[in-house]
């Protein structure tokens, strides 16, 4: 089947319009793509200054308590803390005189109801068994 000339023209201003439209797509995701790339770029040059920034804010601060002769101390739950001589002894003395008395106190942790009644059920066992036998 044979267009007509004005089919033609039709078909060739459609098709070229479709194509304009399919170039203007490309060329809005190209720049998407290309923004998305230059955020990412920001923000790993951002993390990589404040991780700069956290070292050396790490290192000033290590600094400036050995000056002044802050004592590094690290609690039960293992965070650090700087603290000053006065502190530092009084937190360790502490802790000292804490593990001393827990030494020597008996521990009654162990005794439970749950083996208190395990016991009980294999004394009963026992004395049925031993009626039983002697029977």
């Amino acid at each position: 089947m044979v267009l007509s000339e004005e089919e033609r023209k039709e078909a060739e201003l459609r098709i070229l319009g479709e194509l304009e439209e399919e170039h203007g797509r490309r060329l809005r995701r190209l720049e998407h793509k290309q923004q998305r790339v230059r955020s990412k770029r920001e923000q790993q040059a951002l993390r990589e200054k404040e991780l700069v920034v956290a070292e050396m804010r790490e290192q000033m601060r290590h600094e400036f308590y050995t000056e002044r002769g802050y004592k590094l101390y690290v609690d039960s739950r293992g965070r650090e803390n700087w603290l000053t001589p006065e502190e530092y002894e009084w937190r360790t003395k502490y802790r000292r005189r804490r593990r001393r008395s827990r030494q020597f106190v008996p521990s009654f942790k162990g005794t439970r109801l749950r083996t208190v009644l395990i016991y009980a059920g294999l004394l009963v066992f026992a004395v049925v068994l031993g009626v039983f036998l002697v029977r």
